[in-house]
């Protein structure tokens, strides 16, 4: 129960999806990310004109110790440091996610899935 001096509110419950959406909105902030890895079932979606905002991120909750786990599948801008996009996309969604709902995020795995050729007035190639 939520408690706020000797008043006692309530459980709060955020679901798994809604975890994965704002989680798969924080990863798509970052520069370098082509896309998020959904599958096919993802795709199916797309075509039809449904964006499906949690595509890519699968959540659990241990809601016991009040903790969430991410895993994010990502396909990944051509030229990009891929080490250093991942960690900026851990280190930010771990904080959106634990602003947003006040719970701890015990790890962000990032799955590199893929690497996606752009505009080459976009590609700023590592060297």
């Amino acid at each position: 129960m939520t408690q706020n001096g000797n008043e006692t509110y309530g459980k709060i419950h955020i679901s798994e999806e809604v975890l994965a959406v704002i989680a798969g909105i924080a990863a798509n902030e970052i520069d370098g990310i082509a896309s998020m890895n959904g599958g096919w079932t993802g795709e199916i979606t797309e075509i039809f004109g449904m964006k499906k905002l949690n595509k890519g991120v699968q959540i659990s909750i241990d809601e016991v110790e009040n903790k969430i786990n991410v895993d994010l599948y990502v396909v990944m801008k051509y030229g990009i440091r891929i080490g250093d996009t991942s960690i900026e996309i851990q280190k930010h969604v771990k904080s959106v996610l634990e602003s947003m709902t006040n719970m701890f995020v015990d790890f962000v795995n990032v799955h590199v899935q893929g690497i996606k050729m752009v505009d080459s007035s976009e590609i700023n190639v590592v060297k």
